[in-house]
């Protein structure tokens, strides 16, 4: 009714609210509020035009937006679910009836959703993912309960601990068992045989033609549905698709000229892990790098799929700096996540659970390793480059006190700009650097070790002479890293750190420079301004 349809969309923007309101989800929940405003203001056909016009005007607004994988799954499901819930419903309900089955209303609903959505969404997950899922309709209908349980007890949770946090901690199997179940509910369904497959290789071809079928199939349906009814709304709703579609196309024409193919920016992302390094590089050729990952698989994946699209699947050069659990832990997880196209380390194993994990899946997954050694560059493409600094000659074994120092340092380079990675090197190592003919001088400084106090000595910075620094750490961490001391030999050098900033971006085009944390204000800056320093 019009009351449990007005709370659903109170709920929706409660929702949006308190997960974080981020763009994917304020995008879903624009597609579910206006589904709802249409039926609760009960016209016919409105819902189905509401949802249209809602996504060509933020195509319109934000043209890029449709090559969004999240934009395209929340869409495609609205659509589905708008098109074809309800018809599935009164089939469902109707042969559920006749068989006599309990709680036939609530199981032929769930089904009837879960099917339309699922149905919409297939040729994007085909094409973004190369998944098909077989198990998607008895997964959903079996764990969504346990996801109701789930929001409820958060909600009480978190009420709970903002008012005391003992209390809060006291409540919190009220959402932990549920999600606990819903978890083991989709890691069940994911492990039976053929829970999903791929389709092959496709290409932009395939969901187009089968949109188009469907398409041309619904309207049939509708026509045969619209015999014995006047012709009038129908051609209403008619017009205001047709409206709404020319507004996409229209928005879709006049960006594909005003937009280049690409922004020609380098892209440097220090991810908040936790206590320890990963750093994602995303060239102005598109390709994309990893330096380190970090000391936990969960909190990697977590900040790569902040920085990335929804359909990213390839990394093509992982680089470990050296084989410490805080910087390969995370690793494992991203070769179970992405194509890997090759691998770098330098002269030094590891003998940790998490280094032999790392080294197991590089010979699972056949993905190539080099060596990294001084001197050694990469061409990234469009006048991008990344130096190998260090280290400068292979040994055979290293003391447990050794190991930082010899950490694969870099420097990316591109046009004006650029960005000193060195590991966790200490006094020794910078050292080290300093004897060596290479360029040190950079725009932005990782701080080596965390921002331990034995790294990032005086000398170390008057060669680098950094416009700014960046401190990857842990909230909280025992060690205190950035330390007191490190922080202030950096002077006036304006220092961001991961554990009060947040995942730290940086983008260039080689003159200018953009530093956008997530949490703290971004700033903008002339690149030859800030080595002129």
């Amino acid at each position: 009714g019009r009351p449990a349809t007005a709370a659903a969309m109170v709920a929706v923007v409660v929702y949006a609210a308190f997960v974080g309101a981020s763009p994917s989800v304020l995008r879903a929940a624009a597609m579910g509020i206006v589904m709802l405003g249409a039926r609760l203001a009960g016209r016919p056909g409105s819902a189905l035009s509401a949802v249209v016009f809602a996504g060509a005007a933020l195509a319109a607004w934000q043209p890029l937006i449709v090559a969004d994988a999240a934009f395209q799954l929340s869409f495609a499901a609205t659509l589905g679910i708008v098109l074809l819930a309800e018809r599935l419903n009164v089939l469902l309900a109707s042969a559920l009836d006749r068989l006599r089955v309990p709680f036939a209303a609530w199981l032929a609903e769930n089904v009837a959703v879960t099917a339309a959505a699922s149905a919409a969404v297939l040729p994007v997950t085909a094409l973004t993912f190369d998944r098909v899922s077989l198990v998607a309709i008895p997964a959903n209908v079996l764990v969504t309960p346990a996801f109701f349980f789930a929001l409820f007890g958060s909600f009480v949770v978190a009420g709970a601990g903002a008012v005391d946090a003992a209390l809060g901690r006291s409540l919190a199997d009220l959402a932990y068992a549920p999600l606990a179940c819903f978890v083991a509910g989709g890691r069940l369904f994911a492990g039976l045989p053929f829970a999903s497959v791929s389709p092959g290789p496709l290409s932009l071809a395939a969901p187009v033609i089968v949109y188009g079928a469907f398409a041309i199939g619904l309207r049939a349906l509708r026509r045969l549905e619209a015999a014995d009814r006047a012709p009038a709304p129908a051609r209403r709703v008619d017009a205001r698709l047709g409206w709404s579609a020319g507004l996409a196309l229209a928005a879709a024409f006049v960006w594909a000229g005003a937009l280049p193919a690409g922004d020609g920016r380098l892209r440097v992302t220090f991810l908040d892990v936790g206590q320890g390094d990963a750093i994602l590089i995303e060239t102005p050729a598109g390709h994309r790098l990893l330096v380190d990952g970090g000391p936990s698989v969960p909190a990697l994946a977590e900040a790569l799929g902040r920085a990335l699209p929804a359909d990213a699947r390839r990394i093509d050069l992982i680089i470990l700096s050296h084989p410490q659990d805080d910087h390969a832990t995370g690793l494992v997880g991203v070769l179970e996540r992405y194509d890997v196209g090759q691998a770098l380390e330098g002269p030094l194993g590891g003998g940790s659970a998490a280094y032999r994990a790392w080294r197991a899946g590089l010979a699972r997954e056949g993905v190539p390793v080099g060596l990294a050694t001084a001197g050694q560059w990469l061409d990234l493409g469009r006048g991008a480059r990344l130096e190998v600094l260090a280290p400068g000659r292979p040994l055979p074994e290293a003391a447990e006190g050794e190991v930082n120092d010899r950490s694969i340092v870099l420097r990316l380079v591109y046009g004006r700009v650029s960005f000193l990675l060195p590991g966790d090197v200490g006094a020794a190592g910078e050292s080290a650097l300093l004897e060596t003919p290479f360029e040190l001088r950079s725009t932005v400084l990782k701080l080596g070790h965390h921002g331990s106090e034995g790294s990032t000595t005086p000398a170390f910075l008057d060669a680098v002479r950094p416009a700014i620094a960046v401190a990857s750490a842990g909230a909280g961490n025992p060690f205190g890293h950035p330390s007191p001391a490190t922080r202030l030999r950096l002077g006036a050098i304006p220092l961001l750190r991961t554990d009060l900033n947040g995942d730290v971006r940086f983008e260039t085009d080689g003159s200018g420079l953009w530093v956008r944390p997530a949490r703290g204000a971004a700033k903008a800056a002339d690149a030859p301004a800030l080595l002129s320093r």
